[in-house]
């Protein structure tokens, strides 16, 4: 049996392997560290 984290880690690192970025959940609000909620993308 798996643990929560470790699906979630298998899970963000299939995100990578196709392509996508990831980023730490409130780091997405408006006045976080890496602001991009609401930003455009392409």
């Amino acid at each position: 049996m798996i643990t929560e984290e470790q699906l979630e880690q298998q899970c963000l690192g299939w995100f990578r392997e196709g392509g996508w970025a990831t980023v730490f959940g409130p780091d997405l609000a408006h006045d976080g560290v890496a602001a991009t909620a609401g930003a455009k993308c392409c």
